[in-house]
């Protein structure tokens, strides 16, 4: 259910909006090395002790989808990385110069954004903007991790930003806190003025799963484990017909996804709804995604476990720490 996928023709309105210049501020990306879809960044400053803080989407809300082509770009659902998993590409969710070139935002290029502008005084105070800015520091985790420890501008603003935040030990943590507020937030605004869209919600733990591992004897494996093998999935669904839009895992009411329209289809959607006010049918678009996401977790599980498999075979080591998590008269399953 992953491949083939159908190619997506795209329509580019090049609509004329009025955007906040932001191209003289120094923004940063920070994503794994060699990534090519960037779709997210950030700038920083503090004047008198206040903290400002720019979380910029990549604006790709003039791109259309004729009515033959919807259908198909909600069923590819997101952006498929194989990783070079048996010499293959990654299956994007566009088409690859929009993903990887026009789109992205790639250093020292001037793009369009949908901004969340932040000010974190006595209260935290924002506002969405339609921006442009020009990224001038693409970096990777390794060395983003390294510019908070060492630079001493760069690590006073994770400092004030911990003082909102909560603790920020390295550059993972910051990114997706960032994402977080920033998908939170747009959620909250589409909220207040009573349109529909995809919220994500997420039910917590799995209670008769868990009762059933405390009964195998299982009762003390740890959070991380835990979370994999008794936790809900969490799900799409509209925002108008869910009595109680909360996200456990992120102790979050009202979440969605808006911060990676390159990647996600329901990003794509938010901004199109966010930008044009437009009509989709959002609990069918969520019944299909929410199905499409379980295959998709499956291909990825399938893949890990022919990689696992390679590499056992390749390797003289028989001998491997794991958890038995459930067992039957034919089978034991380890994690």
């Amino acid at each position: 259910n992953i491949l083939p996928r159908k190619p997506i023709n795209i329509i580019e309105t090049n609509k004329i909006q009025q955007r906040l210049d932001l191209t003289n501020e120094e923004c940063y990306s920070i994503d794994p090395e060699g990534t090519k879809d960037i779709d997210d960044a950030f700038h920083y400053k503090i004047n008198d002790g206040i903290l400002e803080l720019g979380i910029h989407i990549t604006d790709i809300s003039d791109i259309n989808i004729s009515e033959e082509n919807f259908d198909t770009l909600i069923s590819n659902c997101s952006t498929f990385y194989l990783n070079g998993f048996n010499n293959m590409r990654n299956l994007s969710l566009f088409d690859e110069n929009l993903c990887n070139n026009k789109g992205s935002l790639l250093q020292n290029k001037d793009r369009n954004c949908l901004s969340l502008m932040i000010t974190f005084g006595k209260t935290i105070e924002y506002t969405f903007k339609k921006t442009i800015i020009n990224n001038k520091h693409t970096i990777c985790y390794e060395n983003a991790d390294r510019l908070m420890k060492k630079n001493k501008v760069f690590n006073a603003f994770i400092t004030k930003l911990e003082i909102f935040w909560g603790e920020i030990p390295d550059s993972h943590i910051l990114i997706e806190k960032m994402m977080v507020f920033y998908n939170n937030k747009i959620a909250e605004t589409l909220s207040s003025q009573n349109i529909d869209f995809p919220i994500r919600v997420h039910q917590g733990i799995n209670k008769d799963t868990f009762e059933r591992y405390k009964q195998l004897g299982s009762g003390n494996i740890y959070d991380d484990l835990l979370k994999k093998i008794c936790y809900h999935s969490a799900e799409y669904v509209s925002s108008k017909e869910h009595e109680n839009p909360f996200h456990y895992g992120l102790d979050i009411s009202l979440y969605t996804h808006a911060s990676s329209p390159l990647r996600r289809v329901t990003d794509y959607l938010i901004q199109q709804i966010f930008t044009h006010n437009n009509k989709y049918d959002i609990n069918r678009i969520c019944k299909v995604l929410n199905d499409k996401m379980k295959k998709a977790k499956k291909a990825y599980r399938d893949i890990t476990k022919l990689r696992l498999i390679d590499d056992m075979r390749s390797s003289n080591e028989r001998i491997y720490d794991a958890t038995v998590t459930d067992f039957n008269l034919d089978k034991i399953i380890v994690y």
